[in-house]
C-alpha cells in the first residue's frame, strides 16, 4: 500500500509482452478513505472486493467493490499494529496483529461484524504474523 497523507490503492492491469502492448493500465483507484497509509490489502475468492487495512492509530478496514471504485464497508479494527489480512470465504475476511486475531462476518448487505479470535484459557495473546 502507499504511505501518506491520503493514500491511495491502485488496481492495474499488468499488460501482454508483445510488440502492441501499451504496458500497464490503470483499472481503479481506490481513494479517501485511509489517512496514514495502508499497510495491508487482500482480495476477495471471486476477485470483486478488496479489503484494505490502513496504517493509523486505530488500524482501519476498508472493504471496496474495487470496479465501481466503491466503499462498501469500514471499521476501526484496533489500536495494535494489523500484520496481515486475509479472506475466508466470500463473506468473511481476517485479520491478525500484535496479540490479537479478529474474524470479520458479513452481517446483512453491506455490513461485517468483528469477531475475537480467543487463545484459550491457558494460552496468552502472542503476535500472529499470518492469517492464513
Amino acid at each position: 500500500g502507499e504511505a501518506g497523507v491520503l493514500p491511495k490503492v491502485i488496481v492495474w492491469a499488468a499488460g501482454g509482452d508483445g510488440p502492441t502492448s501499451k504496458g500497464p493500465e490503470v483499472l481503479s483507484i481506490l481513494k479517501g478513505f485511509h489517512r496514514q497509509g495502508v499497510s495491508q490489502v487482500a482480495w476477495a475468492p471471486d476477485g470483486e472486493l478488496l479489503v484494505t487495512v490502513g496504517a493509523e492509530g486505530f488500524h482501519c478496514v476498508a472493504v471496496y467493490a474495487w470496479r465501481q471504485s466503491a466503499l462498501c464497508f469500514t471499521s476501526q479494527a484496533t489500536t495494535q499494529p494489523v500484520l496481515d489480512c486475509a479472506w475466508v470465504n466470500p463473506a468473511t475476511f481476517v485479520t491478525c496483529g500484535v496479540n490479537h486475531l479478529h474474524l470479520w462476518s458479513k452481517d446483512g448487505v453491506s455490513a461485517y461484524k468483528r469477531q475475537r479470535g480467543l487463545f484459550g484459557k491457558k494460552a496468552n495473546p502472542q503476535p500472529l504474523l499470518c492469517a492464513r
